[in-house]
């Protein structure tokens, strides 16, 4: 199945039931499972050992995920990427996010999707998907992936999905953090995607 033919209502029915799954409880990866926000490895470290010496690389298959490796791979002109991801809620996070990185100008994306940090190493993300840039960028979606994000939306319960198990949040996604990590968290690279 392509990612873009998925059930929108059972995506969004799904998007509540693991919201509501306990803490601690078993970690699976399924088709409706929880949601990366951020990359949670060093991508620009992890392309550089393949295309550092110039190595003329013109097509790849990646996790799909938050999409960190595709970005950093078109980054080194790499012409083809494929992406695969089995959990189709990270996939509509990835058209959401893709929409943002294609349409908003730096400052809004990086508010959008990164952590502010609370104390020493505590994080908030209330400010994350913030129901403007969601308007900003719903037009800019396939069909499927906007009807999701606007069912989501007009729940009228979105901060309670963003402290739910709905986003895998265990890991810190602050800005200065992941412009070590990947390319699209810096300006200059931002612009150029």
């Amino acid at each position: 199945m392509l990612a873009r033919e998925f059930d929108v209502d059972k995506a969004v029915y799904e998007t509540f039931r693991v919201a509501e799954t306990k803490r601690g409880a078993e970690d699976t990866f399924s088709n409706h499972s929880s949601i990366y926000l951020a990359p949670t490895g060093n991508t620009k470290d992890a392309v550089s050992f393949y295309t550092k010496d110039n190595t003329n690389i013109n097509s790849a298959l990646v996790v799909g995920s938050q999409g960190s490796f595709a970005y950093e791979l078109a980054l080194n002109d790499v012409k083809k990427i494929d992406c695969f991801d089995k959990n189709i809620l990270q996939y509509v996070y990835f058209a959401l996010y893709d929409a943002a990185l294609r349409n908003l100008d730096y400052d809004e994306f990086i508010r959008n999707f990164t952590s502010i940090k609370s104390g020493h190493k505590e994080q908030r993300f209330e400010h994350i998907l913030d129901d403007w840039m969601l308007f900003e960028v719903l037009d800019k979606m396939g069909s499927n992936e906007a009807e999701y994000w606007s069912k989501i939306y007009k729940s009228g319960k979105k901060l309670q999905l963003i402290g739910s198990e709905l986003f895998r949040t265990y890991y810190s996604f602050f800005l200065e953090a992941l412009k070590d990590f990947s390319s699209v968290y810096n300006p200059d690279a931002y612009y150029r995607l």
